[in-house]
């Protein structure tokens, strides 16, 4: 299964241009309690990818994408920062239709150029999935977000 969730991994990147960077020049924003996370076991499912969406903040510097299948799967989800940030986390949300969290994590990021990624792959059914990025240090302050993106118009 593990080979199979690489494949995934690997085709899911190039479709959304993301920069792949040696582990030995990137840099990284780390949670620093990641005992706060919500850790939820991913289910073995792996998601078609048909549709690609994306949202933006206000200011346009705050990017979410989202790759998802017609059955509303998210295959794969990226929040994108554009410029370079340290000491935050993204947290990401899913929900149902009925506006219940499914899924719920935080993430740390990885400066690339001038912008800053978040990424995973939920593997999940969601109606709506929702990227904010928060303080390291405090995971209830919102700094930029959310954005949000539907699987389901």
């Amino acid at each position: 299964m593990k080979k199979v969730r690489l494949a995934f991994a690997a085709a899911a990147v190039p479709v959304l241009g993301v920069v792949a960077v040696p582990a030995a020049r990137a840099a990284t924003t780390t949670a620093d309690n990641p005992g706060t996370a919500t850790h939820v076991t991913t289910p073995d499912l792996i998601c078609s990818l048909t549709y690609v969406r994306e949202a933006f903040n206000p200011a346009g510097t705050l990017r979410g994408e989202i790759i998802f299948g017609g059955n509303s799967c998210v295959g794969y989800q990226q929040a994108r920062l554009d410029f370079a940030q340290t000491g935050y986390a993204e947290r990401i949300r899913l929900r149902n239709k009925a506006n219940t969290i499914v899924f719920s994590r935080y993430l740390a990021g990885t400066i690339s150029g001038n912008a800053t990624y978040w990424s995973s792959h939920p593997n999940r059914y969601a109606y709506q999935v929702c990227a904010a990025l928060v303080p390291n240090g405090n995971h209830n302050r919102v700094v930029w977000g959310p954005v949000c993106n539907f699987t389901d118009a």
